[in-house]
């Protein structure tokens, strides 16, 4: 059974906001997928729309940009340990 990773901003929406994703696409203008990209590391946004993206989430963009560099972190980590399991 795979465990539940909590990526930073994913619980910041979850655990202090309280909304879903739909609400916060309705107050930022992108795709439900793209913020759930972002808030799993896959995408990173445009330096330009980090301002955007932290009025939806009520955050401060300072406090953004800490949450997209504590997931990036976090997805080197699962990278490296998913590296270190399928060596021989």
């Amino acid at each position: 059974m795979a465990k539940r990773i909590m990526w930073p901003l994913r619980k910041h929406r979850e655990r202090v906001l309280f909304k879903s994703p739909s609400a916060i696409r309705n107050r930022c203008g992108f795709s439900q997928q793209f913020l759930s990209m972002i808030e799993r590391g896959e995408r990173r946004p445009r330096a330009e729309d980090v301002p955007n993206l932290a009025k939806a989430y009520e955050i401060s963009p300072e406090q953004m940009w800490q949450y997209l560099d504590e997931t990036a972190e976090l997805v080197e980590s699962l990278r490296a340990e998913k590296a270190v399991q399928e060596r021989p």
